[in-house]
């Protein structure tokens, strides 16, 4: 889903989508809305009910639903990623609950983060290849060791070399978004604490500036990563973690 809509696990968890109909047996128009309906999804200890927004209305605006018609629904629920065959209690609005058994019934769909019904928590990334990220695609294009100056702005100091980490981040809803030091975080590897240090986090490739950035809708902005690393090592590669939504991550090795 795109924009305000969007709705992304967090590391540890996976999505559970529940899609179902609605018919209207009454012989007169009965309202509904997202509080018509919540689910529970239980599981041995576990149990998460839905909020009253989670339901989605698929392709109907209207708030009354006539004598004999139905509506298409969907829910999103998050759940930990152990959770495996839980079983689901509908709630309805009138009072009366029923349960419903997913066991064999749950058809996962793999995604770069998700293997057979697992989500990862890390994942290994080539050169080139993208990444699901949330509302962001990442690419990681290129590593070089710059000297001791990038532009006019950023330099190492005596002793130090800067390390370039060349990405793309593309923007996949349908709303802009604005990136800063804290949407992604990446982690040199190979290397100990005091062997390197942040010069910039995010810098615009083509400007070398640093600030506020802007993404527009379905679009893609070239950026640098750029740390300061002592003479004499070399990283071995680098984590870069989805801080601002998923807190999944990808290794590069260089």
């Amino acid at each position: 889903m795109d924009g305000d809509s969007s709705v992304i696990s967090q590391r540890g968890g996976k999505l559970l989508v529940i899609h179902y109909s609605i018919k209207n047996k009454a012989k007169y128009p009965l309202p509904y809305g997202p509080g018509s309906i919540t689910l529970s999804i239980n599981s041995a200890g576990y149990s998460q009910r839905s909020s009253g927004m989670a339901a989605m209305w698929l392709g109907r605006d209207e708030t009354q639903l006539g004598p004999g018609k139905s509506v298409k629904a969907s829910t999103t629920i998050e759940i930990p990623n152990e959770i495996k065959d839980p079983s689901v209690t509908v709630h309805l609005s009138s009072g009366e609950e029923f349960k419903i058994d997913l066991k064999g019934k749950i058809k996962h769909t793999d995604g770069f983060f998700m293997k057979d019904g697992v989500t990862l928590d890390e994942k290994p990334l080539k050169f080139n290849q993208r990444a699901e990220f949330g509302v962001l695609d990442l690419k990681v294009t290129k590593y070089e060791d710059v000297g001791r100056q990038l532009g006019t702005l950023v330099f190492a100091q005596v002793g130090e070399h800067l390390a370039v980490v060349k990405v793309e981040l593309t923007n996949v809803t349908s709303e802009p978004l604005i990136l800063g030091e804290g949407t992604v975080y990446p982690e040199l590897l190979g290397l100990e604490k005091n062997q390197w240090s942040y010069a910039e986090h995010l810098v615009a490739e083509s400007a070398l500036e640093s600030g506020m950035i802007k993404i527009k809708p379905h679009g893609t902005f070239k950026g640098l990563i750029v740390m300061r690393v002592v003479d004499g090592v070399k990283p071995t590669g680098i984590r870069i973690t989805d801080s601002a939504t998923s807190r999944r991550s990808v290794v590069v090795n260089f």
